[in-house]
Parts: structure tokens; sequence; C-alpha cells
């Protein structure tokens, strides 16, 4: 009796159909840089789901680089928005990547920000951008703070300018 009911049950299983989706290259949207309380958000939205992004800070010295994930991706795949809150540490040397910066608020003016999203599927850099304020950002880095620091950016393929 007992396998019998155990048998009815597997017998009505739900059956919730399988979603097949059309994974595309995300580009950035926009890119938003703010710093308050001695706290960096950092924001990237793009077009597609990514896999995630990186982000570079640098100035004329020296460079931090951080990822950024994935906190509220579009259910149906059109959208995506890459998140980072770093707590800043008055000393650079205390920074750990993905959690604090040595980078204080009033540095901001001086620094260089630089993103970049990911595929979803193949993790390879689709798209990157450099913030200029909050109305700009561009394609390519364009500042002179990348040279100065040998910042191993990466070589973003893109098509269009993103102002």
């Amino acid at each position: 009796m007992i396998f019998a009911l155990l048998l009815g049950c597997v017998q009505e299983r739900l059956d919730t159909g399988f979603w097949r989706l059309e994974y595309s290259d995300p580009s950035i949207t926009a890119f938003n840089v703010a710093c308050e309380d001695s706290q960096w958000t950092i924001q990237i939205y793009s077009d597609h789901w990514t896999g995630n992004g990186l982000l570079w800070i640098a100035n004329q010295d020296r460079y931090e680089r951080h990822t950024l994930y994935s906190v509220s991706a579009s259910p149906t795949g059109d959208g995506d928005r890459l998140f980072l809150r770093l707590n800043t540490v008055s000393d650079w040397r205390d920074a750990q990547s993905g959690r604090s910066s040595g980078f204080s608020c009033s540095d901001q003016t001086n620094l260089g920000f630089f993103g970049s999203v990911r595929h979803p599927q193949t993790l390879e850099i689709t798209d990157c951008a450099e913030y200029v304020d909050e109305e700009t950002f561009l394609d390519e880095p364009t500042s002179e703070i990348w040279d100065s620091t040998s910042v191993p950016l990466p070589n973003c393929q893109t098509e269009s300018s993103n102002n």
C-alpha cells in the first residue's frame, strides 16, 4: 500500500517546463559613482544580462580592481544592474578588493573609474566604460591616469559611443 502511494506521488510531478533563453552581448547603458559618509557606491546598468563585471579605480600613483556583481537582473534578460559598495579605509594598504577602498570620498575629482561587463555564458568582456560624470561615460579610457599607473585595463571592442 505504501509503495502504491509513493508511486502515485511520483506520477503527479509538476511539469515546470524548460526556458530557452538567447543570451546577448550586454552593453553598458548607465554608470553611476557616488561617495558619501566614507562609502563608495558604484552601479553599472546594462541592456542584457551580464556575467558580472569589473571596476578599476585609479589616481596618478596606484589603482584598485574590484568585482561588480549582478544584483537585480531582469527576469526576461533585457537588463541588469551591477552594484558595489566599498567602505573607505584610512591606509590604502588595508584596502581589500570587493570590500574596501583606499581612496577617500574627497579624492573623487582626482580619480578615474573604469568598468566592464561580461557575457553571461562565456564571461568574455563585451563592453567597457570610463566614468566621467553623472551624465557622461565613454567607451574607452581617455584619462591620463590609466597610462601613468599602467593599469591592466581590458581591450574592449565596442561598436558605438555610450555618451
